[in-house]
């Protein structure tokens, strides 16, 4: 019951943690060089949906007539992100040497939320629903967060400085991305949970990159997307 009550707590201290840590946090600073894979502002607001859909299973997992397997197995792993997301925040906005925590915790919650990927089925579509695929989105996007994090702090605090090498650590980051969330994508059984937040990204970034940033990127966000929508399309025709 701990447990339980604890998800549920920490469900609503992670949005209490959001807005009062947000601001000021290196993620809002401007920088000398930019992050070509990191998506437009507005595609952040899927924040939004994550907190919500967090607080409809912690609730329903709290229900004692509702719990099951899957539940047990997505439990664990659902705290660990909710307690680390208020972390990351808090480490985000330090301006000293630990602000670099904000790397392991991200790459911590991503790799958490795996287990809710790989967590067995339920029985039903509904139990399913709610004990598992209703945090897909949160693990989508962090495991999408846990490598753009690296390229805005290592922008963000001076560590590189040449435009090559930032375009280079860009490319390889993309390349981290694309490989880590079709791979789970795929372990979600093509989930339109995981696969539209990934398209969500795909679009932020080449959005963010439109205008002002780079045309490669456009273009790779352009196949991230059309991998993703390939992918879901021949896994409903088999």
């Amino acid at each position: 019951m701990v447990l339980k009550l604890s998800i549920l707590v920490m469900s609503v201290l992670q949005v209490v943690g959001a807005y009062f840590l947000s601001i000021g946090t290196f993620e809002e600073s401007a920088r000398a060089l930019p992050v070509f894979i990191q998506p437009a502002g507005w595609a952040f607001s899927v924040w939004g949906l994550i907190y919500t859909l967090s607080f409809v299973y912690a609730v329903y997992q709290v229900i004692p007539k509702n719990n099951n397997p899957t539940l047990q197995a997505t439990r664990l792993p659902a705290l660990i992100a909710f307690v680390g997301s208020t972390a990351w925040l808090y480490f985000a906005g330090l301006s000293n040497a630990w602000v670099w925590a904000t790397v392991l915790i991200l790459f911590g919650i991503a790799h958490a939320l795996t287990f809710v990927v790989k967590a067995p089925d339920a029985d039903s579509k509904v139990t399913n629903l709610l004990s598992k695929k209703i945090l897909y989105p949160y693990a989508a996007w962090t495991a999408i967060a846990a490598w753009l994090n690296p390229a805005a702090l290592l922008v963000e605090r001076g560590v590189v400085t040449s435009e090559t090498l930032n375009f280079t650590l860009n490319l390889l980051l993309f390349g981290a991305i694309l490989t880590v969330t079709l791979y789970f994508f795929k372990k979600s059984s093509y989930s339109a949970w995981y696969g539209g937040v990934l398209l969500w990204a795909a679009t932020g970034v080449a959005a963010a990159n439109w205008s002002s940033g780079s045309t490669t990127f456009v273009s790779l966000a352009a196949v991230y997307a059309l991998l993703v929508v390939i992918a879901c399309s021949r896994s409903k025709l088999q």
